[in-house]
């Protein structure tokens, strides 16, 4: 599992009371090994039948299908931890599922959302590996959207600086992000190159920058609806 996720779970490791946790796109639930003694209840919204099991070290897993609005199968306020990594750039609603994320989170929650922030090419024409409707989301809609979801950012971190990430494969043949040192090192980069951050990355010198942004988020009490 990629070490930045892990690391993200330093904000939830204090808590005792993840009652109910959600994942979008969560397949088989891995990306809540690292706090799974603390969960009692995970539902994972997935569309494929071809990614499930029944527990995961013993809590029981809930597979239910995304509606194809958006809407999440949730009472208001009720979950503790949302996990969204790589989802949504891949639907065309991206600011109503925000806004239900933000409607479903409980006061204190923690949601936790990983995606891409440029174009992912010039999608007007086919791009190996990618569908048509696949792009990045800009940074600045991400934070409205995560505004009027009423949810606070509580950490925006850059990462995925696209050098290094190949220089590492094309050298050790083995994924980047499952060395600490690595994704400490990536977010560093990324970091001091955010000022040359583009959506649309013309030119090669704009590959020298982030491509994705790591949110983590929470929900106080004063932002009940």
């Amino acid at each position: 599992m990629p070490r930045i996720e892990q690391t993200a779970r330093l904000f939830v490791s204090g808590r005792e009371d993840l009652q109910t946790c959600l994942g979008l796109g969560s397949a088989y639930g891995d990306e809540f090994l690292p706090i799974i003694k603390r969960i009692k209840q995970l539902t994972i919204l997935d569309p494929s039948d071809a990614f499930q099991i029944n527990d995961l070290k013993g809590v029981p897993v809930t597979y239910d299908k995304p509606h194809p609005s958006g809407d999440l199968p949730f009472a208001e306020a009720s979950v503790d931890l949302i996990t969204c990594f790589g989802v949504l750039h891949h639907i065309p609603n991206v600011t109503h599922v925000i806004r239900e994320m933000g409607r479903c989170l409980a006061p204190g929650g923690i949601a936790l959302i990983r995606e891409p922030s440029v174009s992912m090419g010039d999608w007007t024409q086919p791009r190996a590996g990618l569908t048509r409707r696949e792009r990045g989301i800009p940074t600045t809609i991400m934070r409205s959207a995560i505004s009027d979801a009423r949810l606070e950012v509580v950490r925006q971190t850059p990462y995925g600086f696209a050098p290094a990430t190949r220089a590492w494969y094309l050298i050790s043949r083995s994924s980047f992000y499952n060395y600490g040192m690595a994704v400490a090192l990536d977010v560093l980069l990324s970091r001091l190159t955010s000022w040359n951050h583009r959506y649309h990355r013309k030119t090669i010198l704009n590959r020298f920058s982030p491509s994705s942004v790591f949110w983590v988020l929470t929900k106080n009490a004063g932002n009940m609806r």
